[in-house]
C-alpha cells in the first residue's frame, strides 16, 4: 500500500510541476502580448500625433502662404517643385523643406 501512495505522490508532484511549468508559459505569452499592444497603441497614438502637427503646420503654412507667395515666385518652379516632391513622399521633413526653400530664396537675393 505505501508504495501505491509514494507512486501516486509521484504522479500528483509531475503533473503540479507540468501545470505550474504551463502556467508560466501563458503568462510569459500574455505579458509578451500586452507589451505588443501597448507599442502597437503607442504607435497609433504617435502616429496621429504627427499627422495633427502636420495639419497644424499645414494650415499655419495656409495663412503664411499670402506672405510666402512673393518670396516663392523669385524661386524657379523646378527648384520649388523639386523640394515639394521630395517633402510630399516624405523624404525631407516641413521644417527641411521650409529650410530649403528660404535657403534658395536667400540665393536669389
Amino acid at each position: 500500500m505505501e508504495s501505491f501512495s509514494d507512486e501516486t505522490q509521484e504522479i500528483i508532484d509531475r503533473t503540479l510541476e507540468s501545470i505550474n511549468r504551463e502556467m508560466q508559459r501563458s503568462k510569459e505569452k500574455l505579458f509578451r502580448s500586452q507589451k505588443n499592444v501597448e507599442r502597437r497603441i503607442e504607435h497609433a497614438i504617435n502616429r496621429r500625433k504627427k499627422s495633427e502637427i502636420f495639419r497644424e503646420r499645414n494650415t499655419f503654412q495656409r495663412t503664411q502662404s499670402h506672405k510666402n507667395e512673393e518670396v516663392l515666385d523669385s524661386i524657379s518652379d523646378d527648384e520649388q517643385l523639386y523640394i515639394l516632391c521630395m517633402l510630399e513622399e516624405k523624404k525631407i521633413t516641413v521644417d527641411q523643406a521650409e529650410m530649403l526653400l528660404s535657403s534658395l530664396e536667400n540665393n536669389e537675393s
